[in-house]
């Protein structure tokens, strides 16, 4: 059963053969209007079981998207953190090539130094 845009509800066409077969031979017996009822019934619960299977599948779809934006996020923040590291490597290697340049400064100028005192 559906509802059109100004609120009355309708049958489609399949369970409208139903519903004209049994009014057409005007006998209103118990059977009949079970029958009715049951056509009613099925379309009711059709509609409502897919409307679940519609919104169990969007929520089933809205996990994964958010699955796939927290892992998006987490390999962000490695590559930010392991760029963070690379970069602190680079530096503390840097550093200490200027340490290592600034000894050996210091030692040639002390060996320069030594040289001059000998010589005089």
């Amino acid at each position: 059963m559906a509802i059109d845009s100004k609120g009355f509800s309708y049958f489609d066409l399949a369970q409208l053969d139903g519903v004209f077969s049994i009014l057409e031979r005007k006998i209103f017996t118990v059977e009949s209007i079970l029958k009715l009822i049951q056509i009613i019934n099925q379309k009711k619960y059709s509609d409502e079981e897919e409307d679940e299977e519609n919104e169990d599948e969007k929520e089933k779809e809205k996990e994964e998207e958010k699955k796939n934006n927290n892992n998006k996020k987490k390999k962000k923040m490695k590559m930010k953190k392991m760029k963070i590291k690379m970069n602190n490597n680079k530096k503390k290697k840097m550093m200490k090539m200027k340490k290592k340049k600034m000894k050996l400064k210091k030692k040639t100028k002390m060996k320069i130094k030594m040289k001059k005192k000998e010589e005089k």
